[in-house]
């Protein structure tokens, strides 16, 4: 066997040295880019952890679900029954019923429906020290649970207090619709005959 000149073992030796070398480039690239990666990922983590709270935020100050169905007659949505539940609505109409009632007696369905709003919020606060202590109480802590306005919970007692006077009266909720169109109907509009 002949003998190998020596200049292919230096030629071999640089190869080596420079495969060597490479490959521990590409390495410390590959560690390089690697750590590079886990920063950007920990960034874009950061960054979607503060656009979560952002979007919190925003969804938090949206108004909540509605408690009124917007139909006519105006009725508690299903999501408008749990507070009317919690604030004891019911029992704080039932009370006001009797004296309600007489005063209505001569209004027709949407004067009724008019009055329960303006005396649940106007004369209800009034009322606070006479007979329902716990009233606003109940209706703070469901605007604290809920993320509300407490008119709106005062709107829910009128509803409550006029689908009673209604019924003690024996008149019918569509009754309210038809007289809200009719005083919303344009000049000049004629009525229909069973209006």
């Amino acid at each position: 066997m002949k003998e190998i000149p020596p200049w292919i073992w230096v030629a071999v030796v640089f190869m080596a040295t420079g495969i060597i070398f490479a490959f521990g480039k590409w390495v410390g690239n590959f560690n390089s880019d690697r750590k590079s990666f886990e920063e950007f990922m920990k960034r874009v983590e950061e960054k979607i952890e503060k656009i979560n709270d952002k979007l919190e935020k925003i969804f938090h100050s949206l108004p909540n679900e509605p408690l009124e169905k917007r139909t006519s007659p105006i009725s508690l949505a299903d999501y408008g029954k749990k507070p009317s539940q919690e604030i004891g609505a019911s029992e704080i109409s039932d009370m006001e019923l009797t004296n309600a009632t007489e005063q209505v007696k001569d209004f027709n369905a949407y004067q009724i429906q008019e009055y329960c709003f303006e005396f649940a919020k106007n004369e209800l606060p009034k009322k606070r020290n006479e007979k329902h202590l716990d009233f606003y109480d109940k209706i703070h802590e469901a605007v604290f649970h809920e993320g509300m306005e407490a008119e709106k919970l005062t709107r829910v007692i009128a509803l409550e207090l006029r689908d009673k006077i209604l019924s003690s009266l024996n008149r019918l909720h569509s009754e309210i619709g038809a007289r809200f169109l009719i005083l919303n109907m344009p000049e000049g509009t004629q009525c229909p005959n069973n209006a």
